[in-house]
């Protein structure tokens, strides 16, 4: 009797010593989330409208009405795929101190995070700019929302037909390929394409030494030229020079447990991979 009631006795202490257990390792089931700054839900009042939402995919040329309005977005267009995505205002974040927002300088941007997709949306902060810039990715398949935001886009020409053509220029045997069409700019290597824009990004500049395309508003392909124009400016055409700077317009975003963002941060790296000065032939 005396054995059978230690028995009974070590078996309440062991299951004791597991449940106190367990509740020692709370955190494995419940754990202490790290603060963050990202506090407040939803995109600000004053960015309510219809946007035009032009897709860095085939369908880029002619955009789709997206509407911002009670601190969500909807209408985004998942690229290269006819997937509508939206995202309510608990999905967009943005911290208190307004400061905190602004990246690249000149935009003020907001966190989005909702399950897999996780990004940001960012918008022009100056009066004369109405361009903002899209750039969601799904964490665990290949889709991506990237694209440009238009609050009140004018008409666009796109590229004049005497531009149209493709262009080549040996890299130490490497062949980059420009081929500039009424409805996309190209740019490939060794005829694997590693760009390709809709022509109604591009508007006509002009300056000493430069005549031609360029993308002037907004954070997408900022850093691609078209010239035509020499140090003297004169024509070079129907040969080109081309500029392709990659700015890696990417936040670094580091999410909590729950998905709450904790920090977003610009890493700047510009790669040069066409340099402005490289002329381009006619073939």
């Amino acid at each position: 009797m005396i054995k059978k009631t230690i028995y009974i006795s070590a078996f309440i202490f062991l299951l004791i010593t597991i449940s106190c257990s367990k509740n020692s390792n709370n955190s494995i089931t419940n754990p202490i989330l790290e603060e963050s700054k990202y506090t407040v839900k939803g995109i600000d009042s004053k960015y309510n409208a219809v946007w035009k939402f032009f897709n860095a995919d085939e369908t880029g040329n002619s955009s789709v009405d997206v509407i911002i309005s009670d601190g969500g977005i909807s209408g985004l267009i998942v690229s290269n795929k006819n997937e509508k995505a939206d995202f309510s205002k608990d999905y967009i974040f943005s911290t208190e101190k307004e400061d905190e927002n602004i990246y690249y300088n000149r935009y003020f941007g907001y966190i989005v995070s909702r399950g897999d997709w996780i990004g940001e949306l960012q918008f022009p902060t100056y009066d004369d700019e109405t361009v903002g810039y899209v750039y969601i990715k799904n964490k665990n398949t290949s889709d991506i929302i990237v694209g440009i935001l238009d609050k009140a886009p004018g008409i666009k020409e796109g590229i004049d037909k005497e531009y149209f053509g493709t262009r080549s220029y040996n890299d130490n045997g490497v062949k980059k390929t420009v081929d500039i069409q009424e409805n996309f700019v190209t740019y490939s290597e060794n005829g694997k394409v590693k760009l390709k824009i809709p022509s109604k990004f591009f508007d006509l500049s002009k300056g000493d030494g430069f005549y031609g395309y360029t993308i002037m508003q907004g954070l997408l392909y900022e850093g691609i030229d078209i010239n035509v124009y020499n140090k003297e400016n004169s024509s070079i055409l129907p040969n080109v020079y081309f500029q392709y700077i990659d700015y890696n317009y990417k936040l670094d975003i580091n999410l909590r447990a729950d998905g709450v963002p904790i920090s977003a941060k610009y890493i700047k790296k510009d790669t040069v991979i066409s340099s402005g000065d490289v002329q381009y032939v006619k073939e």
